[in-house]
């Protein structure tokens, strides 16, 4: 997992919930990583963000 920015506890669950749950858009798994700069929950697959933290 990569190193993720600081933030609140309840946004890191958000995160860590949502990992593993499928893509809406297309068959991949979400994976935590960043988006434009952002923590992220992304698709493995297209790259598509589910939930980005700023």
């Amino acid at each position: 997992m990569p190193q993720l920015e600081t933030h609140s506890k309840e946004q890191g669950e958000i995160l860590t919930i949502l990992e593993g749950d499928n893509c809406s858009f297309c068959d991949g798994t979400l994976v935590q990583g960043r988006y434009k700069g952002n923590d992220a929950v992304v698709c493995s697959e297209c790259d598509t963000p589910t939930v980005q933290i700023w």
